[in-house]
């Protein structure tokens, strides 16, 4: 069901407040509809134990709340009818040849559909990447250190065009991977030893513009 805030937030635009979201009071509750069919699978091997598991879902959001920009000031909350899909694939294996010498390793992808997309080109939601992948290993070093590195990866995203205003002025943010490495103290409870660096490879940070036709 909507907030007391948005359904009665209704704080007049000015040069501080412009674009955000406001009230409504004819807002009326979203329903969410959803299914989910998933395994998981543990293996004892001769070198350790492995993991695996993989998820399929589906959601359908009713007249979701959402804000719509429709005039560049003023973004007021409303119901979008009939409503938004979402859609979508996790997996996850997890190999462990000891309790710190372990290689882990997942993968999502979702497709978010707009019901009440003002074109086709603009039924999808991709204000959070389509997919991402997460790898992991983590190795001892020597009795109490352990090195711990993390890759990071996800796809481009692009604003939501909910109006024509929005799907005027589109912009997009390049897909990135993101590395991170770790080292840690078996002991670090007591002692509170660990060291963690992390870099960057994409994206530039800037956003860019696309053309309106896109």
């Amino acid at each position: 069901a909507p907030t007391m805030q948005e359904l009665s937030d209704t704080t007049s635009q000015n040069a501080f407040s412009q674009g955000r979201p406001t009230g409504s009071p004819s807002l009326q509750p979203s329903i969410v509809d959803t299914a989910e069919l998933g395994a998981e699978q543990f293996l004892t091997l001769p070198e350790g134990k492995a993991r695996l598991r993989g998820d399929v879902y589906w959601n359908r959001f009713s007249s979701p709340i959402l804000a719509v920009d429709q005039s560049g000031n003023d973004a007021p909350l409303q119901n979008r009818t009939p409503g938004i899909d979402v859609k979508g694939v996790e997996l996850e294996g997890r190999f462990e040849a000891s309790a710190r010498a372990i290689v882990l390793a997942n993968y999502s992808w979702f497709r978010a559909t707009d019901l009440a997309a003002i074109a086709p080109q603009f039924e999808l939601l991709t204000d959070v990447p389509q997919y991402r992948v997460n790898l992991g290993l983590m190795l001892p070093l020597g009795p109490y250190l352990n090195l711990d590195l993390l890759c990071q990866l996800g796809a481009e995203r692009r604003n939501n065009a909910l109006s024509k205003l929005q799907a005027l002025h589109r912009f997009r943010i390049p897909s990135y991977a993101l590395l991170g490495a770790q080292v840690r103290t078996d002991i670090e409870a007591r002692h509170g030893v660990s060291v963690r660096e992390r870099a960057w490879e994409r994206p530039d940070r800037k956003s860019t513009r696309l053309n309106s036709s896109h």
